[in-house]
């Protein structure tokens, strides 16, 4: 049997075991809180740090993309040049197409009173023969009628003469 002080005294020293193992769980679970908190920190980190990667990958895919379209905007400024030497060329070309236009018009323009008053010329002519070729005509069948007439009244007297030689043979036979 154990007398009661060293009851007492074991129970002490158990006491303050416990207390010291409570302070030190205590000291722990503090620890391990504050460690938590420290993950749960470091995971945020690790999180806008995962974002902030991304985002400068991104950065990087856009700064190649603003240079290739920097080269593009070169090159589309070198095609703009060479496109406005060809555009100051074609306006050349056509102001020059445009006065040969405009002489061709003015040609035209005077070939066609020309061809006018030659077709007017040519109509009056026209017309003109026409009316001497029905007067011709108008004349012509005045002579036809002439002709005729006269063939008519040339069988008549010639038919006349016949008889009279006929009816003076017969009186000259009688005698």
């Amino acid at each position: 049997v154990q007398s009661p002080e060293r009851v007492k005294k074991v129970l002490k020293d158990l006491t303050k075991t416990i207390n010291v193992e409570k302070g030190e769980l205590q000291e722990s679970a503090e620890k391990a809180r504050v460690l938590q908190n420290k993950v749960a920190l470091l995971q945020k980190v690790k999180n806008k740090l995962t974002k902030r990667i991304a985002t400068l990958r991104e950065y990087g895919k856009i700064m190649k993309t603003i240079k290739e379209l920097q080269r593009d905007i070169k090159d589309g400024r070198k095609v703009v040049g060479e496109n406005k030497e060809n555009v100051k060329s074609t306006n050349i070309t056509v102001d020059h197409m445009k006065r040969q236009i405009s002489q061709y018009q003015t040609k035209l323009f005077e070939l066609q009173e020309q061809f006018d008053e030659k077709r007017q010329a040519a109509n009056k002519l026209l017309n003109e023969a026409m009316k001497k070729k029905m007067e011709s005509m108008h004349i012509g069948a005045q002579e036809k009628a002439k002709i005729e007439h006269n063939t008519m009244v040339y069988k008549t007297r010639k038919h006349e003469l016949e008889l009279a030689k006929k009816t003076h043979a017969q009186k000259l036979q009688h005698w």
